[in-house]
């Protein structure tokens, strides 16, 4: 897929998005009363001169209405309609997605899915950040995969935390620092002993236009080997409203479900997949 595009800033079409229920149905009176004044003018008046200044007078106070009604209208619409939008691209966009895919028979590329049900974990309350909770499909026990979504208008972002166990007298402790990998530094994932495991959903990540960050956290250890946590996030900041597309929000919504199934299916496959209890 194409990354979406930019805008450097916003549009009437943002406006409209968020207006209350009058701010649109003032701007409809405006545009059918404008219609049918130019209408009767036309059909009644036998002065051209007036037939054509009225229709240049619609020309310019057509449009001009309806840039301060929607500017009036936007000063004095509340955050609500904004979280509103939020809310039902997290619970019901992402989720029913996510639900899509896991229902599917059909996988990721030649693998299946990785999971085979998910569920939002709490209503989001206007917040920006939503938790689902995977099921893993197939016979395996290991615990239910957590995954959050963020989504602040402007900027989109899906990340989770892997447990690995590793064996700290065989890697390199440099390896566990915190970093952020994009186009530029993208290839030396390869070299690195955990992060190349995970090739497919970081390349794909960053040629997809997202920024990815990576952090280890150590956790029960012992001389030989520790129980780590991998944060993975995936994010990717945009200058256009993408809550106002359609199309957009399926685009960002495909791509949370895909790279969800990428990377757990290259997590499973690792030799860093915990055992089953």
């Amino acid at each position: 897929m194409d990354s979406p595009p930019t805008v450097a800033r916003d549009t009437i079409k943002d406006a409209i998005v968020t207006l209350p229920g009058w701010g649109i149905a003032a701007i409809a009176a405006i545009g059918l009363l404008s219609l049918g004044v130019a209408l009767w003018t036309g059909v009644t008046s036998s002065n051209e001169n007036i037939k054509t200044a009225a229709i240049q007078l619609l020309l310019v106070l057509v449009p001009l209405a309806s840039a301060i009604v929607a500017a009036i209208a936007v000063r004095r619409t509340s955050t609500r309609q904004i979280d509103r939008l939020v809310t039902g691209f997290l619970e019901k966009t992402i989720l029913e997605k996510f639900q899509q895919w896991c229902e599917s028979p059909h996988g990721v590329s030649i693998y299946p899915y990785p999971f085979q049900s998910v569920r939002l974990e709490h209503p989001t309350g206007g917040r920006s950040y939503g938790y689902f909770i995977f099921s893993w499909s197939g016979a395996s026990r290991a615990s239910d995969a957590r995954v959050g979504v963020k989504t602040n208008v402007f900027n989109f972002e899906v990340f989770s935390s892997l447990p690995i166990q590793i064996e700290r007298n065989k890697i390199d402790p440099d390896f566990f620092k915190s970093c952020i990998v994009n186009q530029g530094n993208v290839g030396q994932v390869a070299s690195h002993p955990v992060l190349k495991d995970f090739i497919g959903t970081i390349q794909g990540s960053v040629n997809e236009g997202y920024e990815v960050k990576i952090a280890f956290d150590a956790g029960r250890s012992d001389k030989q080997s520790s129980q780590t946590l991998m944060h993975v996030s995936l994010r990717q900041k945009v200058r256009e409203n993408f809550l106002a597309s359609p199309f957009l929000k399926r685009y960002f919504a495909e791509d949370a479900a895909i790279v969800i199934g990428v990377l757990f299916n290259e997590y499973r496959a690792s030799a860093w997949f915990p055992p089953a209890p």
